[in-house]
């Protein structure tokens, strides 16, 4: 995953649409960020993060795993609740890029505990905010000093827009540097 090329293919190889579609009946919004409609900071000019099977495999070969051959094991970490998410998007990497997925489901508090020492290299997991601002999801999901940065995210751009963000009242002022720091994530 060092691999910006294996990141983007495994990014691009999920159809969120139909996953919106099947699992949720379309009572689901795919995103193309961090920060959902209805929170404060949204930025509904982000693209769209498209599905392009062909392109997830072209880039997942140019990285060296043409069909899945010589990709390391791999398992998805999740809890019980978010199991058929779990299954659906191990289905599709499957199905795209040529790789068996695992799914580990765990026990919430075993989940936590592994999630926070940093034992589970790849999980799905979710966030919902405390208080209706992009500030709760940036700043706590992916600011590097940020206790619940448990995919140990660290980008020091990141870091300083978010930090000059949190010192600034004005909402469309704070809004600027969210979409800076959501684009930069």
């Amino acid at each position: 995953f060092r691999d910006k090329r294996v990141r983007e293919a495994f990014c691009i190889a999920l159809d969120r649409p139909a996953m919106v579609r099947g699992i949720f009946g379309g009572l689901a919004e795919p995103l193309s960020g961090q920060i959902t409609p209805g929170i404060g900071g949204y930025d509904p000019t982000l693209p769209q993060i498209a599905f392009d099977r062909d392109k997830a495999r072209r880039l997942f070969a140019e990285a060296g795993f043409a069909e899945g051959r010589g990709f390391p094991p791999l398992a998805i970490a999740t809890i019980p609740s978010n199991r058929t998410e779990s299954a659906y998007i191990a289905d599709q990497l499957r199905q795209v890029l040529g790789i068996a997925v695992d799914i580990n489901v765990m026990e919430r508090g075993t989940f936590l505990r592994s999630l926070n020492a940093g034992e589970v290299p790849f999980f799905h997991w979710g966030w919902t905010a405390g208080y209706p601002d992009a500030m709760y999801y940036l700043s706590q999901v992916w600011h590097s000093k940020s206790p619940f940065n448990r995919a140990r995210y660290s980008n020091p751009a990141f870091d300083a827009l978010i930090d000059r963000a949190g010192d600034i009242a004005n909402d469309q002022e704070r809004y600027k540097l969210y979409r800076q720091a959501e684009r930069t994530l």
